[in-house]
């Protein structure tokens, strides 16, 4: 694809050529022809090189947008430090213990750290009554589905 500049050169160059043709001292209508052909192709690179110019004015405007820095998770929130900190002593009393006192656990016995528990739960609400419909294999009395 032809650069904005290599668009300009050839624009300059149908211009020439074109004064050339008609400027001449007897004019043909072949040469008229051709010249009126030259500034059409003129227009037409014009056109293209404001839309190669507009073009490349959006992609800097673009790359020089400055996204906002993301900060950490939870950042600035003592309640959530607080209560990860509160979470991790509970988890090394388990790993010591065995205790799951202030761990939550599935039915399967698993232990879920609390903080993550509300993602859990929030995630089967998107779900709906779907994974207690799939979890089920209903069977008659010989095993058919």
């Amino acid at each position: 694809m032809p650069t904005i500049k290599d668009m300009c050169e050839q624009r300059t160059k149908l211009i020439t050529d074109a004064q050339a043709l008609v400027l001449g001292e007897k004019v043909t209508v072949e040469q008229r022809a051709q010249a009126n052909k030259m500034v059409a192709d003129v227009e037409i690179l014009e056109a293209d090189i404001n839309t190669a110019q507009r073009l490349e004015k959006f992609e800097l405007e673009s790359r020089s947008s400055v996204k906002p820095p993301r900060g950490a998770p939870a950042a600035g929130s003592d309640e959530s430090a607080e209560k990860s900190a509160k979470e991790v002593r509970a988890f090394e009393h388990y790993i010591r213990t065995g205790e799951k006192r202030d761990l939550t656990t599935t039915s399967m016995g698993a232990v879920i750290p609390q903080l993550f528990n509300s993602q859990i739960v929030d995630a089967q609400k998107l779900v709906g009554n779907l994974v207690s419909v799939v979890g089920k294999k209903v069977t008659d009395m010989s095993g058919a589905p």
